[in-house]
């Protein structure tokens, strides 16, 4: 994945930050050398004020397209251990380098320099990278939670409109008024039964799920209540199955049969004693 492109922000703390460090090299050197050379200068301003920037700017880079902000915090801090050591050590050779050749073998870097120098490299860039990870961590948080205000809002949306179709009541209303100049009590009952809709509408809401029986309004019903209304049906089939023949069925209308076969198997079941196994199945009752 490629970083997205700096902006002014990163410009500025990229400045001001490798900006002090050399600030800082530059009045170390000013008070604890007593041998001061033009190339000295020189090659702190390179490597601090220069090449720091580059290579931080070349990491940040790396660390995009390796998703190393997504690794395991011990994975990640061990790897970027190894990067500093190196780029310090690394930067320090590039000093001594830069030292001896200017100066024409003249001038070398002791050991006790070269200690100091890797010190303070190294510690430019741990600065650099806890301060990135934390800003990067910061943008990482906020955007996570912007995300999940989205998601909050949507599902929230998705419920209103679930609670409330505008279909469903601009037909209501419409049907609603129609009542109210031709038939105002059955317009009462109609207003009632929508307020009760929408009051379980809202109620439901506070639930994920509903079972069936809340929703028909039948969850108290017990087996008597049940045969009750089974027999019920069945005294008013026979004038349900003529209403629902006289309002669907007509002259060449084409009608479906459910044909499914339903049998019991077993050995005493009271209930397969009254019948037979439609499918043919031999030694069952």
């Amino acid at each position: 994945m490629n970083p997205p492109r700096p902006g002014r922000l990163y410009w500025v703390c990229q400045a001001a930050g490798w900006g002090s460090f050399t600030a800082w090299v530059l009045g170390w050197y000013l008070v604890s050398t007593a041998a001061i050379h033009a190339w000295d200068f020189v090659s702190i301003i390179f490597f601090n004020a220069v090449a720091c920037p580059a290579i931080t700017h070349a990491l940040r880079r790396r660390l995009y397209q390796r998703d190393w902000m997504q690794w395991p915090m011990g994975r990640l801090v061990f790897r970027i251990v190894a990067v500093i050591v190196i780029t310090a050590a690394l930067l320090t050779s590039g000093v001594a380098l830069f030292v001896l050749a200017v100066s024409r073998g003249a001038s070398t870097l002791d050991f006790q320099s070269a200690c100091g120098i890797f010190v303070g490299f190294a510690w430019a860039f741990s600065g650099w990278f806890i301060v990135y990870y934390a800003v990067h961590a910061r943008r990482r948080r906020e955007a996570l939670q912007l995300e999940l205000e989205v998601v909050s809002r949507d599902a929230q949306l998705q419920s209103l409109r679930a609670q409330l179709n505008p279909h469903f009541l601009f037909n209501s209303l419409n049907s609603l008024r129609h009542l109210i100049g031709t038939n105002p009590d059955r317009a009462v009952q109609m207003v009632t039964g929508l307020a009760e809709l929408l009051r379980y509408s809202l109620a439901s809401d506070r639930t994920e799920m509903v079972s069936l029986a809340d929703e028909l309004q039948v969850g108290d019903a017990d087996e008597d209540a049940l045969y009750g209304a089974m027999d019920w049906l069945l005294e008013r089939q026979e004038r349900i199955e003529k209403g629902f023949a006289k309002r669907h069925l007509g002259e060449g209308s084409l009608v479906l049969y459910d044909l499914t076969s339903t049998y019991f198997e077993g050995h005493c079941c009271p209930l397969a004693q009254l019948g037979y196994s439609r499918d043919g199945k031999r030694g069952l009752p």
